[in-house]
């Protein structure tokens, strides 16, 4: 009898709070039962009766356990799940945070906006770090507006050639005259 109280002694330890009141009691149960034998040997159905409650209550606690392990796993995996999409979504906004950075410089005129090598070369510095790209682009100088200069077609320098070469050797008429 005491090797059974031993054991619903070991069973309280490791059950769950809301369980350990149960044991508790059928520990007291027990104790009694000793105390009212007074040395007695206790009968053969007291004690298989005592044992399969014991039995019961380590079956119920073993479920328990397997359920609590199951919800346990469920919540882990939620957790998981909400930190990919958070991250997810964090790449996103960083991107369009490295997108907007681009745009602008293209916009204020400190990027050309037809070389887009250069264009990618800043945006990899942006994405690489962003607070440095930002404090360098700061020092971009916008580019020449073409409203200084009139606008010619940059596949037809034969007329600027041309000009030059009147231009020059006007110049030089006038300085051998």
């Amino acid at each position: 009898m005491k090797s059974l109280i031993a054991l619903v002694d070991k069973l309280i330890g490791t059950a769950p709070d809301d369980r350990k009141a149960e044991l508790e009691q059928l520990r007291a149960q027990l104790e009694a039962e000793l105390e009212s034998l007074g040395g007695k040997k206790p009968e053969s159905n007291d004690v298989q009766s005592a044992i399969a409650e014991l039995m019961r209550v380590a079956r119920s606690l073993g479920e328990e356990n397997k359920r609590l392990l199951a919800e346990l796993a469920r919540i882990k995996e939620r957790e998981e799940n909400t930190a990919k999409a958070l991250e997810e979504r964090a790449k996103q906004e960083r991107q369009k945070q490295i997108d907007a950075a681009v745009e602008k410089l293209v916009a204020e005129g400190r990027l050309p906006a037809q070389n887009k090598e250069l264009i990618e070369k800043w945006r990899a510095l942006f994405e690489k770090d962003f607070d440095a790209a930002s404090e360098a682009s700061k020092n971009l100088t916008p580019l020449k507006a073409s409203s200084d200069a009139p606008s010619k077609p940059e596949g037809d320098r034969s007329q600027s050639r041309k000009s030059l070469r009147d231009q020059v050797a006007e110049l030089f008429s006038q300085q051998t005259n």
